[in-house]
């Protein structure tokens, strides 16, 4: 509202999109930063052009800190704010679907990721198999480990908007080539940390889902019985060396030599059977 009585009084169809501006740009969905850019960008190039640092400080509509309106104009004049605004839509908008994928089940995945809210979902997926949700749903880590790691890093590197291309088309060869650079850095930097947070997903014990890849739909055995074969020859070494205190007890339980789970897990990794379902133990 400061804003429109300060900056945009002589401007009134401009004034009236910042009227029909609503909502928090902070919250906990994942889908939230995307549909909170959506309501900001267009506003941008209004505000880079109208908002008047002394306009605003010398009114009497109402008490703002005046670093905040000295940083909001800093913001705007930064090179490449309104590009980079684009950029950070396009990264939360792969984001959103990867956890889309995440949140539904590979079998049935055109449900899941299909618009409508869980309970149109669950009506659809009851309409077309008789259930109204599937074993897999909600059991997708086994997924993200195995193949879902390299999706996600590659659907970043792939990430971009209509929006985006079309201010890049716009652009100067040299500073089209500048705006690329700082893409590049920001979504190498993204996979990184992301790439670090998750890393946990490659160590024993927490990969021992992967054992079961081939149960889970499209997987492979072959996959799970390798991930089985490295975690129990990484498990022994450490146990060879003295370390077994260094050892997750969750690898203590299903790598022990002589237990139950042990002695199933090793005549699966030797024999020529393939599927886990043939070794309860294991399985469960």
């Amino acid at each position: 509202m400061l804003v429109r009585a300060t900056c945009l009084s002589e401007v009134r169809e401009i004034s009236q999109m910042f009227a029909n501006y609503s909502g928090s740009h902070i919250e906990w969905r994942w889908e939230y930063l995307e549909k909170s850019l959506d309501k900001l960008i267009p506003l941008l190039g209004h505000m880079k052009t109208h908002l008047n640092v002394e306009a605003i400080l010398k009114s009497d509509e109402g008490n703002i800190d005046p670093a905040v309106v000295k940083e909001a104009r800093g913001a705007l004049d930064t090179p490449f704010f309104t590009e980079f605004c684009l950029l950070v839509w396009s990264l939360g908008h792969a984001v959103y679907n990867f956890t889309h994928i995440l949140e539904g089940c590979i079998c049935h995945a055109y449900v899941w990721t299909s618009k409508g809210n869980f309970k149109t979902k669950a009506k659809r997926m009851f309409d077309l198999t008789g259930y109204k949700t599937c074993f897999w749903k909600g059991r997708m880590g086994l997924w993200l480990q195995v193949v879902g790691l390299p999706i996600l890093e590659q659907m970043i590197r792939d990430s971009t908007s209509d929006r985006l291309q079309g201010f890049l088309t716009s652009m100067s060869d040299a500073r089209r080539g500048a705006f690329v650079h700082i893409e590049n850095a920001v979504k190498c930097s993204l996979i990184e940390e992301l790439t670090q947070k998750l890393a946990f997903h490659k160590q024993s014990p927490y990969n021992s889902m992967g054992m079961i890849w081939g149960e889970f739909p499209g997987g492979d055995s072959a996959i799970g019985k390798a991930i089985a074969k490295t975690n129990v020859e990484e498990y022994d070494e450490l146990i060879g060396n003295g370390l077994g205190d260094t050892v997750h007890r969750v690898a203590h339980r299903l790598y022990a030599k002589g237990s139950r789970i042990r002695v199933e897990l090793q005549s699966w990794i030797e024999s020529s059977i393939m599927s886990l379902r043939c070794f309860p133990v294991c399985l469960l």
